[in-house]
């Protein structure tokens, strides 16, 4: 592991991370380093010449990684965001779950609408503020 991950996902522990489903912090559980797209959804997608869309590099960045329960993530295994968005995480608290990992605002439309792209971009803006805010001691 590098310390780029090591750090991003000390800071997602930092925030309170919240347990998709369970709706409780991630000290509870027995943990799983989750693919907020999962790896399988990605992996079957192709672009118009047939060829897979994304690198497993795209895959597998860490802007598209959180801590869950290891439950919760065996849970949502294949699914693509917007299926266990709307299956697995409680509607009345989704958006304030998925804030304790800085999945807000553009992020979390993007997973709704399955726009990995997007979701990247949101993601890791939200993750280099929070990276800028401490380094600045806020």
């Amino acid at each position: 592991m590098n310390s780029v991950y090591k750090g991003i996902m000390n800071l997602i522990a930092i925030r309170g991370a919240k347990d998709f489903q369970a709706d409780d912090f991630i000290e509870f559980h027995a943990l799983d380093d989750h693919h907020i797209f999962p790896q399988a959804y990605l992996k079957k997608l192709e672009d118009e010449s047939h060829q897979p869309r994304y690198k497993p590099a795209e895959i597998n960045t860490i802007v598209n990684k959180t801590l869950i329960s290891s439950r919760m993530n065996r849970r949502i295994s294949r699914q693509s965001p917007s299926q266990y968005l709307e299956r697995l995480v409680p509607k009345e608290r989704c958006k304030e779950i998925l804030a304790t990992h800085f999945i807000e605002g553009d992020a979390l439309r993007a997973m709704e609408n399955d726009d990995y792209d997007a979701f990247l971009e949101a993601r890791e803006q939200a993750l280099l503020n929070e990276i800028r805010r401490v380094v600045a001691g806020d």
